[in-house]
């Protein structure tokens, strides 16, 4: 169980290092000039176009119409941290569906938290009125800055469902749904007249990069980006396994660790292990394994920290209790046990704010994050309350003492010492 946990962070160590758009170019050889370049990157949710002719560089943001577009936005640099981005989002919708005016907003970031107006950016960007189009089903912004130097351009994207709170370019923005980053080759030149510009990705609806159709066609390996696809079904299934584990399977590890303690009964300190080891164990592990197959990395960085530091308290919690279970009974004192109940119970409220960090993340109603943080520590105090009442008198006379639990065999006697 162990060798399938480390795994697993592995897998997402290495999948977090990558980037998480894909590039979209056309397929014919492009030849080498000093004074225009074109190149493009598509997700799932939008597609970013830059051209550059002469000390003028153009970017084109546009949905891709599978998800609706509250803001798009672009940074440039490896990391969202003191990146200079450019944010653009459609405002006052009129009753046609269509939109009255387009935003843009340069922001900066000390570390990923959201961004707020640059009062000194490094450049200047303009919308590109004649590039924008806000009816319809894709919808597309633009804006125009001094062109970068040649070569490879380091770029990061976000995309949200959710519109800021108004027209004014240092409104509050919330959390991004999708977003990742990606390099533009702008060394090359642009397409030629008689071939068309790279077009949106398909919907879900019309295919989906994970189902195995190749959508572009990169011009070379080096500067191809690969991409995660299949994201709803995935984080269904990656909150689905963790809430299990980490909100369910060890609180009631906890309760029969109680309920050991009460009554003496080896099998229940094999159904505490079997639970924390097992059950828990696999689901940690599936519910990263899931991750991989999210699109477009749906998940914000704060929850994916978070999470990856659950993971290694699970692990340090787990080789803790192997531990205490291999130190001989005269040795075992309450400091051990305060331990374990103490780790247990920090991950247990870890869990609750990574699980409130993803639902943000996801756009997600936070209606169940607030009935499974009601429910489960009711149904906790539930359990104890009823092994009190049951068992009071065995608890009361244990009390200070640190019971051993031999599990060689069903018929072996529990040992208590002081």
């Amino acid at each position: 169980m162990f060798i399938s946990v480390l795994l697993a962070v592995l897998a997402l160590s290495i999948d977090s290092a990558g980037a998480t758009s894909v590039h979209v170019r056309s397929a014919h050889r492009v030849r080498q000039t000093s004074g225009s370049a074109h190149d493009s990157l598509c997700n799932r949710a939008m597609c970013i176009e830059a051209t550059v002719q002469g000390d003028t560089a153009q970017y084109v943001l546009r949905s891709t119409g599978a998800q609706k577009l509250g803001w798009m936005a672009m940074g440039f640099g490896h990391y969202m941290s003191d990146s200079a981005m450019v944010i653009m989002w459609p405002s006052d919708a009129d009753a046609d569906g269509s939109y009255a005016s387009v935003t843009l907003s340069q922001r900066k970031a000390p570390y990923e938290t959201m961004p707020t107006p640059d009062p000194n950016p490094p450049f200047v960007a303009t919308l590109e009125l004649s590039e924008i189009s806000v009816a319809g089903e894709h919808l597309q912004m633009a804006f125009t800055r001094p062109a970068p130097p040649d070569g490879m351009q380091d770029i990061i994207w976000a995309f949200s469902r959710t519109p800021p709170e108004s027209a004014e370019n240092d409104a509050h923005i919330s959390v991004h749904h999708l977003y990742g980053s990606g390099v533009l080759n702008l060394t090359r030149t642009a397409v030629s007249e008689d071939e068309p510009l790279p077009s949106p990705v398909p919907s879900p609806e019309a295919g989906d990069i994970a189902d195995g159709g190749n959508t572009t066609r990169p011009t070379d390996g080096a500067s191809a980006v690969g991409s995660k696809g299949g994201g709803g079904f995935a984080s269904f299934v990656h909150a689905g396994l963790c809430i299990l584990a980490f909100l369910f399977v060890i609180p009631s590890g906890a309760l029969v660790v109680r309920y050991a303690k009460a009554t003496g009964n080896p099998a229940a300190f094999n159904l505490h292990r079997n639970l924390q080891f097992g059950v828990a164990g696999t689901s940690i592990a599936g519910g990263m394994l899931a991750y991989l197959f999210m699109d477009g990395d749906g998940s914000g960085a704060a929850h994916k920290w978070w999470g990856t530091a659950l993971v290694l308290l699970y692990c340090v919690q787990c080789a803790v209790g192997f531990w205490v279970q291999r130190t001989p009974a005269s040795n075992r004192t309450s400091l051990h046990r305060m331990l374990l109940a103490g780790l247990g119970a920090f991950i247990v409220l870890l869990a609750f704010y990574d699980a409130w960090l993803g639902f943000v993340a996801a756009g997600e109603s936070p209606l169940l994050w607030c009935i499974l943080f009601v429910v489960i520590p009711s149904l906790y105090l539930v359990g104890v309350v009823m092994i009190q009442r049951r068992f009071g008198s065995v608890l009361e006379d244990a009390k200070g003492d640190y019971v051993v639990l031999d599990t060689r065999g069903p018929n072996d006697e529990v040992e208590a010492r002081s």
